[in-house]
């Protein structure tokens, strides 16, 4: 009995040794058998590859530069509308800019004399004769304009106002005799 225990722990350790040699052998039928499909399969796919480097691959590419440069032709676009936007920007800030210069004179003369009832007004009408030198102005009673307010020009005196009418009034200038 211990005889046929012992041969069947050998049969045993045998069969166990001897799995991963018969593995090994399947393994190496199946990749032989494999390896000649991938070899005869090659062949058939050769020309397939072949046409679609020389075909499909540069029409690839050229789709790829195109979309590109429809890519870059945004970028293009955004660009100059952003720089069209900065350029109204900037006219609009030398506007105001030159604005401020030119009305200078103005707040300098606003800030030396109490304007708070003054009226800038058009001349109308220049009369220069032997007997009188006036002006008509275009500011009248509805302006607020009375009779013997100053009439000024660039911080000059230039006359003084004697008769008032609804819509205009007559200056008598300095020059007057």
């Amino acid at each position: 009995m211990n005889f046929l225990l012992n041969t069947n722990k050998k049969k045993i350790i045998v069969s166990i040794l001897s799995m991963p040699a018969l593995f090994f052998v399947l393994y190496q039928c199946i990749m032989v058998q494999s390896n000649i499909f991938e070899r005869y399969s090659s062949f058939v796919i050769y020309p397939f590859l072949v046409v679609y480097h020389h075909c499909i691959d540069p029409i690839k590419k050229r789709v790829i530069r195109i979309h590109k440069a429809d890519e870059f032709q945004q970028v293009i676009e955004n660009l100059r509308n952003e720089r069209d936007v900065l350029a109204a920007e900037n006219i609009v800030l030398r506007a105001s800019h030159l604005y401020a210069q030119e009305t200078r004179d103005m707040l300098l003369f606003q800030e030396r004399y109490n304007t708070l009832f003054a009226c800038n007004a058009h001349i109308l009408v220049r009369h220069f004769s032997d007997y009188a030198h006036y002006f008509l102005v275009d500011a009248g009673e509805q302006q607020g304009i009375t009779v013997d307010m100053v009439a000024v020009y660039k911080n000059c005196l230039v006359g003084r106002v004697i008769e008032v009418y609804p819509w205009y009034s007559k200056v008598q200038l300095i020059t007057d005799r």
